[in-house]
């Protein structure tokens, strides 16, 4: 063997040691005590995201579908086992396997295999005869020492604790708003939106960066985010000239792309605990989705680590994404005080706000804009309006909302798209990872293509479909309202 298998087991210590001096020639990691433990040492490179084998225990999720769907994950690329009383492991496997036939990744059917925890030597000779391939092994029989003790299901080992003396708890009161912090944090972002960033000399010729924002959760910006970056890179290859195209998940505390295509790792994280962010290391750490035809970089999973990938981080990042990609696409917070937001406005040449018609979501656009347009002395962002196009999602007739409030609300931005409402197609797609279907609904697919070719109008794209001539979903009513006469979105 060239390399040495590296592994990870999910459950107790002992299990991981008893593997380590077993005499097989792996490298076994320290054990991952939980489903949490394990994505938290995935994301901070205490664990490889690129061990050979994992073993779960049964138990160590805090609910059993955390466990089902981790196993599901990782069983696409890694040699799986799974620690269980044989009473329940068949069950759990077969559910593992619908999940990931229902995310559009069926397994294979020897992909997970079952360890019975109650009987210890068929379970080592599971994980020998498993891993035979993989491993060199002894020439002995396979050891007896005990795998792991049976665990309650859904019920994580807990190290004994020492009692120690009761401590009153702090009263709790009402903190009042710290108002200088939020003149900090506006501060914060102001000054990554005014930095000048620049597009490396390398940069791909053409390359067009492209930055997807809202001021309000469940208006569809990550899936319209998605649903471009699927169009271009097919429709470019539809039409024999194909681009590369990622999709960056800037939301570091509530990322969706992740969700969206039914892939979790690597992330970001994996990429900042890196001593070089070169071209390589960012491609090694980007997932793709074959059937969008896309790259992604994912957002970490945990909230908790947003704060290791900051605006310096991910300006360098996205730098590097420009010289390896004709096409990035950021999705953005819907907080436009994200210090974020400033980074990715000053390195896109576009700008793309996604509203519904709802009057909640058309005035917190106006809200946004009217920060993002003001001038920087006077707290604003100074953003060129030429750079800002506006998406008007969920479109329906008859709601109280026409073009003309929307424009109004736009502050001078033109409306740049309109995606019909098809809530039951996209609630599928989203919940089944197929994502790329919404590029062959009949009224979804033209919609986006239009968006598509508006946003790179000198751009060869295809049509993916013949779009629909009856019963097509309602427009705004045209106008020359609000059409720029320069601008990216004019040119």
């Amino acid at each position: 063997m060239n390399t040495t298998p590296k592994v990870i087991v999910v459950g107790a210590q002992g299990l991981a040691d008893h593997l380590t001096n077993c005499g097989a020639l792996w490298d076994v990691s320290p054990a991952a005590t939980s489903i949490n433990d394990l994505w938290d040492g995935l994301e901070n490179g205490t664990l490889p995201s690129d061990a050979a084998i994992i073993i779960f225990t049964e138990g160590t999720g805090t609910e059993s579908d955390e466990l089902e769907a981790s196993i599901a994950e990782f069983a696409q690329y890694s040699q799986t086992f799974l620690v269980a009383d044989p009473s329940r492991a068949q069950n759990i496997v077969d559910r593992v396997k619908t999940l990931a036939s229902g995310n559009g990744t069926p397994l294979a059917p020897n992909s997970i295999q079952i360890m019975p925890s109650t009987k210890l030597r068929e379970a080592m000779k599971v994980l020998q005869t498993g891993t035979e391939h993989l491993v060199t092994w002894p020439n002995t029989n396979p050891p007896v020492a005990p795998v792991v003790a049976p665990v309650a299901p859904s019920v994580a080992p807990v190290a004994p604790v020492a009692p120690v003396a009761p401590v009153a708890p702090p009263a709790i009161t009402q903190p009042e708003p710290n108002y200088e912090q939020t003149s900090i944090y506006s501060t914060q972002v102001i000054q990554q939106a005014t930095q000048p960033y620049d597009k490396p000399p390398t940069a791909i010729p053409g390359q067009i960066t492209i930055a997807v924002m809202s001021s309000k959760g469940g208006a569809g910006k990550s899936t319209a985010a998605l649903s471009l970056a699927g169009t271009i890179a097919r429709a470019s290859a539809a039409a024999g000239d194909p681009k590369r195209v990622v999709l960056v998940d800037l939301d570091t505390r509530d990322g969706q792309v992740g969700s969206l295509i039914g892939q979790y790792m690597p992330t970001a994280v994996n990429i900042r605990v890196m001593p070089t962010w070169d071209a390589t290391t960012v491609r090694a750490n980007l997932v793709h989705d074959r059937r969008l035809g896309i790259d992604a970089l994912l957002a970490p999973v945990r909230p908790r680590n947003a704060d290791d990938v900051g605006p310096e981080f991910y300006s360098q990042i996205i730098q590097v994404l420009q010289t390896t990609h004709d096409v990035v696409i950021l999705d953005c917070s819907v907080n436009y005080l994200d210090p974020l937001l400033g980074m990715a406005f000053g390195l896109s040449d576009e700008i793309l706000f996604v509203t519904t018609l709802a009057t909640t979501s058309v005035q917190g656009m106006a809200r946004a804009l009217t920060e993002l347009f003001a001038d920087p002395a006077d707290g604003g962002l100074g953003i060129n309006r030429d750079k800002v196009g506006i998406v008007a999602n969920q479109v329906i007739n008859n709601v109280g909302m026409g073009k003309d409030k929307i424009l109004r609300a736009a502050l001078g931005a033109p409306l740049v798209g309109q995606i019909p409402a098809e809530q039951d197609a996209v609630l599928i797609a989203t919940n089944s990872n197929r994502m790329a279907e919404l590029l062959n609904h009949p009224r979804l697919g033209p919609a986006y293509y239009r968006l598509a070719t508006t946003c790179l109008p000198e751009w060869n794209l295809a049509p993916l479909i013949v779009e629909a001539t009856v019963g097509v979903a309602a427009e705004l009513p045209a106008g020359d309202e609000g059409k720029k006469k320069g601008g990216f979105f004019r040119r």
